[in-house]
């Protein structure tokens, strides 16, 4: 796993690889909430499982490819 850049939520994209919390996600899916944060949702490596995060626009992420 290669981490190649680090962005903040609110410029998470549908489909982009990133690391919340040390949770290497995939296939992420982002929806905008209305009070300032952004639900994150993707397959998580750490529990093989489809795990969502709340997060603030200005929480930073790491993108992250094989």
């Amino acid at each position: 796993m290669i981490i190649y850049d680090i962005i903040t939520a609110e410029y998470v994209e549908d489909g982009d690889q990133i690391i919340v919390d040390g949770d290497p996600l995939e296939d992420v899916i982002r929806f905008d909430d209305e009070d300032g944060e952004v639900l994150i949702s993707g397959y998580s490596h750490n529990t093989g499982d489809r795990e969502t995060y709340v997060l603030a626009f200005d929480k930073t992420v790491e993108l992250w490819s094989v």
